[in-house]
């Protein structure tokens, strides 16, 4: 996939979440606040750190569920996203952490809290693992970061922005992270591919069979 059409579907697809998100809050006439204060931007930046903990936990452990999500995600988003530059992946994370934060927390848990505060979790947190399982183990993750960032935005009151912040900046990073392994692991790859060309190749300083013929 080329990386212009990449982009194009990140955004169509983020943004059909936002507007969703946006549609069903003003259908169950749910305020989606987001409050901008100082508090609430170091609260979301803090509430970032424990996540980055963990993705280096993840980073670096041998347990097999999270070694082989890590080749997942490598594997399915590393050739796209080793094209983005910088500021593809910062538009990229700022896009994922508004709408998604707008959608589940925001509009979904809001929608459900009439079942009860714990069923709304519960089910807000539930589908949001489950759009996000690529695998069983990554559906387990992002159920566990749903929980989390739902602590991070409060439930009464309810401010958006720290868990907005904390999700787009976890984004970031791990997109990052993935970016720069499957770059890594593109450029092995290309020198193991160039090593072992070199070694199939003849040896054009050595005579072959046919040089000794003419010799003789």
């Amino acid at each position: 996939m080329s990386h212009s059409r990449f982009m194009i579907l990140a955004t169509l697809f983020q943004g059909g979440l936002l507007l969703s998100g946006i549609v069903i809050a003003h259908w169950l006439e749910i305020s989606l606040n987001i409050s901008w204060s100082t508090s609430a931007m170091i609260r979301g930046v803090l509430a970032t750190l424990p996540m980055l903990v963990f993705l280096w936990w993840v980073l670096l452990t041998t347990w097999k569920p999270l070694r082989d999500l890590r080749e997942i995600l490598i594997e399915q988003l590393g050739p796209l996203l080793a094209q983005c530059s910088l500021v593809d992946l910062i538009y990229l994370s700022i896009l994922a952490g508004v709408s998604e934060e707008i959608l589940f927390r925001g509009a979904i848990q809001n929608g459900f809290l009439g079942f009860g505060l714990c069923t709304s979790v519960l089910l807000t947190n539930l589908i949001f693992g489950i759009c996000h399982a690529a695998s069983f183990t990554y559906f387990l993750y992002a159920l566990a970061a749903g929980f989390y960032l739902t602590a991070v935005a409060g439930i009464s009151p309810q401010n958006l922005l720290p868990a907005i912040l904390t999700h787009a900046l976890y984004d970031f990073v791990a997109l990052r992270v993935v970016q720069k392994r499957a770059i890594s692991f593109e450029m092995n790859r290309d020198e193991e591919e160039g090593q072992q060309s070199h070694r199939e190749s003849p040896d054009l300083d050595q005579p072959s069979d046919g040089d000794f013929s003419e010799i003789i």
